[in-house]
């Protein structure tokens, strides 16, 4: 190896450890911001498994931390495998991270699936400045949480678990 080959591996090193100074990434993104910097795909690929040696580069557990994160901000199965595929994750890497993610160390046994908590969550944060007892209010609260990706049946379950009255779904099915 050339010394002009390891000041460009240390500096892509570099340049990868301030990224992940900043927040976690995922290989891919990481990568990404490496190429875009004009690194080549061999240095970054160099970079990325050097980092995965040291303990520095884990996608499952970053993936893992974001669908934890985005199912308790109300985001639905249909988001999180989008934004994980937009992340560079492949089919594969999502399933093992939704069924990773689909426990956690307060609950290790979920009562309700993680799809049904996080339409839950979901109520409570989007039916902010709703009254969910006018049927008004519920429509658009049923209506928000369908274009977030939630099924109808998903809509139901959380709408009971919050006390509210499902009944407007049956009057949208006719």
């Amino acid at each position: 190896m050339t010394s002009t080959n390891d000041g460009e591996f240390e500096a892509a090193h570099r340049q990868a450890l301030d990224a992940l100074a900043g927040r976690d990434l995922l290989a891919a993104e990481l990568k990404s911001r490496l190429v875009r910097g004009d690194r080549s795909d061999d240095v970054a690929a160099r970079v990325l498994e050097e980092l995965r040696r040291q303990g520095l580069l884990d996608d499952q557990r970053v993936a893992t931390d974001r669908v934890r994160r985005w199912r308790r901000e109300g985001r639905s199965t249909a988001d999180v495998r989008a934004r994980l595929a937009a992340a560079g994750l492949d089919d594969a890497g999502i399933d093992s991270v939704l069924a990773a993610a689909s426990t956690d160390a307060d609950h290790p046994e979920p009562v309700i699936t993680p799809e049904i908590d996080a339409a839950i969550a979901a109520i409570r944060r989007r039916g902010r400045g709703l009254d969910p007892t006018r049927p008004d209010g519920l429509r658009t609260l049923t209506a928000r949480l369908a274009r977030a990706g939630f099924e109808p049946d998903t809509i139901r379950s959380a709408l009971r678990h919050c006390g509210l009255d499902d009944a407007i779904l049956d009057a949208s099915d006719d």
